[in-house]
């Protein structure tokens, strides 16, 4: 309660956040705490760690546009890349921050050494690209992607025919069409 008052009359008090900070951790207070961290934030600018303990913070209250927000800070100060951008890949996602949520993925994918990875992220991209951004030029591209890695994957082929269809360019739709008729099988109502 002592630190709280000192906290409640001088917000930026560094020894009573520290102490308050500890107390709050103590009791379990998560909420507690990471209002603390944000008040520690500004007095320690270059503090990553503090912000990686945030961001977990904020991810574990549900709190996910905070969480984002926390990731980014951590980013933006030479956090570790794959591990906030794998944590901050779900919680854009969920806030349908579209945008930001492709140049998670887009990082992801540059740092990205697995080819299952590789593939799962063009794949993200494709749909994020030609279902949210509207950017059909880039879908292909990710497409395209996933098809020099897996030539006979049908559903990357369909939507790289829908991509075609869509930014106009009939022969390469129909050449796409063509390695699809190839793939399905004679029953498929789709031939």
């Amino acid at each position: 309660a002592r630190f709280e008052a000192v906290v409640a009359e001088i917000p930026d008090h560094p020894r009573a956040l520290s102490r308050l900070e500890t107390l709050r951790e103590r009791a379990g207070d998560r909420a507690g705490l990471l209002e603390v961290l944000a008040r520690r934030a500004p007095q320690a600018p270059k503090d990553v760690e503090l912000r990686v303990r945030a961001a977990h913070l904020a991810t574990e209250l549900d709190r996910v546009e905070d969480a984002i927000d926390w990731w980014q800070a951590a980013l933006d100060l030479g956090a570790d890349e794959r591990t906030a951008l794998a944590a901050m890949e779900p919680l854009c996602a969920r806030a349908e921050r579209w945008r930001q949520l492709a140049e998670v993925c887009e990082r992801r994918r540059s740092l990205a050494r697995d080819e299952q990875a590789i593939v799962r992220l063009d794949r993200r991209l494709g749909e994020l690209y030609a279902t949210q951004l509207g950017r059909p030029a880039d879908a292909l591209a990710a497409w395209a992607s996933v098809l020099r890695r897996r030539p006979d994957d049908v559903p990357a082929l369909w939507a790289a025919r829908d991509g075609y269809a869509q930014v106009g360019d009939d022969g390469a739709r129909a050449q796409v069409e063509r390695r699809l008729l190839d793939r399905l099988p004679a029953e498929d109502p789709r031939r």
